[in-house]
């Protein structure tokens, strides 16, 4: 189980089966397919600076998560552009590392999503006060069995940073859970 996964169970969050199979587990590889935009002007160059990729459509993303309950490395691979990122748990927090960035965040369930608000942050350290922490729409959801995302980071002035979506399901190709039959 991954970070994720532990506040999952511990706070009780209600979320789909794919969410929690996706976040279930210590180790995996995951693939699917994503597309990337870029905010313009200086916030978009600034997704440089946690690693971000360039804008792209509809591409291959490649996922691997290596860890346990309370730490983990998540390795992104859109289409060749590589963002690893460590995940810390802290109680009922999460903290994200991105080269010189730390983000604070924390998990809530809503409609069996899984939505990620980011509520602190570091750079290089040092505390970002809340006129510059990004702030984040971010949200799992599961369908036909596969994890489904919705990243989205912005700078407070500066607008959108970036935004990525997609889906990812295990290498095997195996879905993360059963899709559920619905009358009809």
């Amino acid at each position: 189980m991954d970070p994720f996964g532990k506040i999952i169970d511990c706070d009780g969050l209600v979320v789909d089966a794919a969410i929690r199979a996706f976040h279930g587990a210590d180790n995996g590889d995951f693939e699917g397919r994503v597309s990337v935009a870029r905010g313009a002007g200086i916030a978009g160059r600034l997704a440089d600076l946690f690693g971000f990729p360039p804008a792209m459509r509809d591409r291959t993303m490649r996922m691997s998560v290596r860890g346990g309950p309370d730490s983990a490395t998540w390795q992104r691979d859109f289409d060749g552009h590589l963002l690893t990122s460590r995940i810390e748990r802290r109680g009922s927090l999460l903290l994200e590392r991105f080269g010189p960035v730390c983000l604070i965040m924390c998990l809530r369930d809503e409609a069996g999503a899984l939505h990620v608000d980011v509520i602190g942050g570091t750079l290089c350290g040092l505390r970002m006060p809340r006129a510059v922490l990004p702030h984040s729409d971010s949200v799992e959801t599961g369908e036909d069995g596969r994890l489904q995302f919705d990243i989205s980071a912005a700078l407070p002035i500066l607008g959108p940073m970036i935004r990525y979506r997609g889906w990812l399901q295990p290498v095997d190709e195996t879905p993360l859970a059963m899709p559920q039959a619905t009358a009809g």
